[in-house]
């Protein structure tokens, strides 16, 4: 396999010409994966993913054709050339989809106005070539389980590939969101962290009323301190915007989340009369 991937990569360089390229090899390892399924973010270089998968017992990547399961691109800086996957075991279909636009969550891949055009299948370890620009590629398993030991990216860049920082991701207790709500009393408040994969970064961030949102090329963004989560208060919608700076680099894209705080209701008629 390694001397197959070193054959193909040298081929794909002359027909690539003096076009730069750049490999990301996805293993449960590399992706931080673990004994359960839960969206997890991972940085390879300027290239940022999300997956929803599993670490089997084998150490393989086990993805599932259902709840979410699935690997997506959420920041490129280049167009996929090839995909290629080594199965370690199953003879389930990988489906394989690119998109113009960039993924935003797992169940992307779960909606059909979402999840982009299909480059290609695979029952077993093979190279899909994708034919057409596609800056974003997301991963699934098209019916049951299946298991990989790896997934390499060929991504084409038409330059040296731009220092840029990872857009942050947000998370409330351990999971990450883009979309959230939750029921609380009146006046209590939950922790709400960001987070960005790209090192020694200084994270901005806002809150704002959804409804009414600023123009965030002039908006007054705070500088985020890990050691002090964003507290957002019941009853009340909220977004949240966020971005990473390092000197060095070029800052990260902007990302957004809205979070709605549900205030409990008691209800008189259901009081017990003593």
């Amino acid at each position: 396999m390694k001397k197959f991937s070193l054959l193909f990569s040298m081929l794909l360089i002359a027909l690539l010409g003096n076009a730069a390229t750049v490999t990301d090899v996805l293993t449960a390892e590399a992706m931080g994966l673990s004994a359960s399924y839960e969206d997890r973010t991972h940085g390879f270089g300027e290239r940022q993913y999300i997956s929803n998968a599993y670490k089997s017992d084998k150490g393989a990547i086990q993805l599932r054709s259902k709840n979410n399961s699935g690997i997506i691109c959420t920041q490129s800086n280049g167009n996929i050339r090839t995909v290629t996957i080594s199965v370690e075991s199953g003879t389930n279909q990988v489906d394989v989809y690119g998109s113009n636009t960039a993924y935003n969550a797992v169940s992307n891949l779960y909606d059909t106005a979402k999840k982009g055009t299909l480059l290609g299948s695979l029952k077993a370890s093979g190279t899909i070539t994708v034919e057409g620009d596609y800056p974003y590629v997301a991963i699934r398993s098209n019916k049951n389980t299946i298991y990989l030991n790896s997934i390499e990216l060929v991504w084409e860049t038409s330059s040296a590939p731009v220092n840029k920082c990872a857009k942050p991701t947000f998370t409330q207790s351990g999971m990450l969101f883009t979309d959230l709500s939750f029921w609380a009393n009146s006046g209590e408040s939950k922790e709400f962290n960001i987070a960005c994969t790209t090192e020694g970064v200084t994270i901005h961030y806002l809150v704002y009323d959804p409804n009414n949102a600023p123009d965030f090329a002039t908006a007054n963004f705070l500088v985020y301190d890990e050691a002090s989560p964003i507290q957002l208060a019941c009853p009340g919608n909220y977004g949240i915007a966020a971005y990473a700076t390092l000197e060095g680099y070029d800052n990260s894209d902007i990302a957004t989340a809205t979070v709605t705080a549900k205030e409990y209701q008691i209800s008189l008629g259901a009081r017990r009369c003593r």
